[in-house]
């Protein structure tokens, strides 16, 4: 029991404030609406899951950009993309962990190294630059997302903690509650260095569209993508519609 204490005191000590500073100004957006009756364990899950299916998509969207690239332009990145593609498949539950959030920010700082050297890009590669822009406006949206929904989480999940340290415990939720604490101070880490990433890729897409005189999708609007399900809709209008054409 004194050891599982401890570990509870880790898990507690892990939740602190001083971790919630890190998004500077966004952090005081207003809280994410808590569903009723969902315990932080639940609302965390749910969380991990958007983020999973935005950040995969910020993936793809790299991808497609770096199709446009000749081979030695994007050598590095494709070692990234290739790690993260190996840990999909890996996946215990489907969702993403830390390292694979974390890859997928060292992706996209790598990627955007071809802001100044976006023009070497190929014609018969450019096409997919539209669907690359759209994806990357969802995996903004998400961070967006992060910016408040994280740091709220990490709170609750510190009085989840503080709720079994005075009642029977209970070691897997313990382990539960330690493990999502781990990925959320992963995203409230990463976060930031992810938007100006993906923001530079962003802008190298619109650069090649612009070159090719291909109109861009508008993005929708953030507080429409704010769920799982409302995700899982945006991205199937991506893929449906056909945005390689004029």
């Amino acid at each position: 029991m004194k050891t599982s204490h401890f570990a509870l005191s880790i898990i507690l000590a892990a939740c602190s404030v001083p971790a919630f500073g890190q998004f500077g100004s966004l952090k005081n957006k207003i809280p994410y609406p808590r569903p009723s009756g969902a315990d932080a364990l639940t609302r965390s899950g749910d969380f991990v899951l958007y983020l999973t299916i935005a950040t995969d998509q910020g993936m793809r969207a790299l991808d497609e950009l770096a199709a446009a690239f000749p081979p030695e332009k994007v050598a590095a990145f494709q070692k990234l993309s290739a790690q993260y593609k190996e840990a999909s498949k890996n996946r215990p539950n489907g969702n993403i962990d830390a390292e694979s959030f974390t890859v997928a920010s060292d992706a996209a700082e790598e990627m955007a190294k071809l802001e100044n050297d976006w023009q070497t890009y190929r014609k018969e590669g450019a096409k997919s630059v539209r669907k690359a822009h759209a994806r990357i406006g969802l995996m903004l949206i998400a961070d967006g997302e992060a910016s408040t929904r994280a740091p709220q989480l990490l709170r609750d999940l510190q009085g989840e903690a503080r709720s079994i340290s005075v009642k029977s415990y209970d070691s897997n939720k313990a382990n539960r509650i330690s493990n999502m604490v781990t990925f959320l101070k992963c995203v409230i880490d990463q976060a930031p260095r992810q938007t100006r990433s993906f923001t530079t890729v962003r802008r190298i897409a619109k650069n090649i569209a612009d070159a090719e005189h291909y109109q861009l999708a508008e993005d929708p609007p953030a507080d429409s993508v704010t769920t799982t399900a409302q995700m899982n809709v945006a991205v199937a209008k991506i893929d449906a519609d056909n945005m390689g054409e004029n």
